[in-house]
């Protein structure tokens, strides 16, 4: 008894000189609290709130960029011969892993349906060249027969007998166009969940929301549900979402900024448009091509952001410098998309810049060519 007591003093002696030493370089620990609309609180009473997180202000150690480098390339990593194209009337739009063309192969011989056409992966004769195969939608879905509608559906009617035998996850009852390029003419509307299977072009908003205050700019960063389906406890912008058939951009970002945040539309409107993020990675589902639409919003001092779609866990307030460093040195707290749009918020304000290793190469790998 008398050694742990004398071992708890000494604990106690050091942890107190510890904390005058980083009073005394002017070091500050800080403690994350939870901004959501209810104190969130764990089945053993503990509050599952913001981990504690020591930060040091007015830290210029060099940021860990190769962290951020690895992070950027595990991102743009993927090999186009573990898929098949998916192509609409010789028009490639997306990829499918060879597994689920032979899933969705193998379905549409049991149902008797046609909806898709496929040509398998082959060696020429010779062995001289090698040909990707093909998914494409069967001649009585392409444009000179069913209207955009009617194709939609049959495929989607198709794979939704996946979702409900439990071979494919992640239903969401939402649409999502698939085009060659964003804004033009969509060639299907695919249910949303169905897109990481099929590899086409994803698209989303992210706002940055931030403060100016005396001793620099914050950014209010918010730390996803638990209950999400992706990502959950991940931290992430404080408003985020994926881009839905039928609205527009700016439409978007103020309907994802009143749900996500209870940020006032007519604030939520004055959002600017600084760029965007985009990358391509395969996932155990598939080929996964997205494209982020960044903004910037400035909020008064006084605002605390709400969360009232129940997405949002809660939120904290932090220096950019502060968040950027948590993306660097823990980089697996964040989601993974999240964490680029932050690197590239850090970037157009100066805090990771030429003078720091790997920056021309983190920089080209934030925008995806083709």
């Amino acid at each position: 008894v008398k050694m742990k007591c004398r071992t708890t003093t000494l604990f106690c002696i050091f942890l107190a000189e510890s904390i005058a030493s980083c009073a005394a370089f002017g070091w500050k620990v800080r403690v994350w609290r939870n901004h959501g609309s209810r104190p969130k609180v764990n089945r053993d009473g503990r509050h599952n709130g913001w981990k504690c997180m020591a930060s040091v202000h007015g830290d210029q150690r060099v940021l860990n960029t190769e962290n951020l480098l690895d992070h950027c390339k595990m991102l743009n990593s993927y090999k186009t011969t573990d898929f098949i194209p998916f192509s609409i009337e010789s028009e490639q739009l997306g990829w499918l892993r060879k597994e689920f063309a032979t899933r969705l192969h193998s379905l549409q011989l049991e149902t008797k349906q046609k909806v898709f056409t496929f040509e398998w992966p082959q060696c020429s004769e010779d062995g001289s060249s090698f040909m990707p195969g093909n998914v494409g939608l069967h001649e009585n879905l392409l444009s000179d027969h069913p209207q955009l509608h009617d194709r939609s559906a049959a495929v989607n009617d198709m794979v939704k007998v996946l979702f409900e035998r439990g071979e494919m996850r992640g239903w969401r009852g939402e649409l999502q166009q698939v085009s060659s390029a964003f804004n033009k003419p969509p060639a299907l509307l695919l249910e949303r969940g169905c897109v990481p299977y099929f590899g086409v072009a994803a698209y989303g908003v992210h706002v940055n929301v931030l403060v100016r205050e005396e001793r620099g700019t914050s950014v209010w960063i918010a730390k996803r549900a638990l209950t999400k389906a992706t990502y959950p406890g991940k931290l992430d912008q404080c408003v985020a979402g994926g881009q839905p058939q039928g609205l527009s951009l700016t439409e978007n970002v103020v309907k994802e900024c009143e749900e996500e945040a209870g940020i006032p539309q007519q604030v939520a409107a004055t959002a600017r448009p600084v760029g965007a993020v985009s990358y391509m990675y395969a996932t155990n589902k598939g080929l996964s091509p997205k494209t982020l639409f960044c903004y910037d919003l400035e909020v008064p001092r006084d605002f605390v952001p709400r969360a009232l779609d129940g997405e949002v866990d809660s939120f904290q307030k932090m220096p950019i410098e502060e968040a950027m460093r948590s993306v660097a040195d823990q980089v697996d707290m964040w989601k993974p998309n999240s964490a680029l749009v932050m690197i590239d918020l850090a970037i157009r304000h100066g805090i990771l810049n030429g003078d720091e290793p790997n920056y021309l190469e983190i920089l080209s790998l934030l925008r995806r060519k083709g």
